[in-house]
């Protein structure tokens, strides 16, 4: 409720607690605000050190990993699920899984598999380091 005490314009909350109503003070706490927002929307896209250095670590509990593709032309082989890598539970080096790349290649045939980047709404696909290490089992 606002009310005028002394020529000036009064704010009491619930409480009955006054404080003074001022253009000046609402002009300085709208610029903080919208400082604040500006670099907390900066701050929300910014990746983590793990997204700029890891592209694979393990996949849904789902037959074949979303993030994927794979094609063979025969006389070749490569083990598919809907076009998409398989996904195994038995071997890994981060639990609950791993890719399985299971192919075999023949004269004549070929075969190519291609894993994606997750993306998602806020990530740059950037990735730090000069090394791209593969775990095989």
């Amino acid at each position: 409720m606002v009310t005028r005490l002394n020529g000036r314009a009064v704010q009491t909350n619930r409480l009955g607690i006054q404080r003074r109503a001022s253009g000046v003070r609402h002009a300085v706490s709208v610029v903080v605000l919208v400082a604040l927002c500006a670099t907390s929307a900066r701050c929300g896209f910014a990746q983590t050190s793990y997204n700029r250095h890891i592209f694979f670590d393990n996949a849904a509990r789902t037959p074949s990993y979303s993030y994927s593709f794979g094609k063979a032309v025969q006389p070749s082989m490569l083990e598919i699920a809907d076009q998409k890598l398989t996904v195994d539970s038995g071997v890994f080096f981060t639990p609950p899984n791993s890719l399985r790349i299971s192919w075999k290649s023949e004269p004549g045939g070929s075969w190519a598999a291609q894993i994606k980047v997750m993306t998602f709404r806020t990530r740059e696909i950037l990735f730090e380091g000069n090394a791209l290490s593969f775990w095989l089992y």
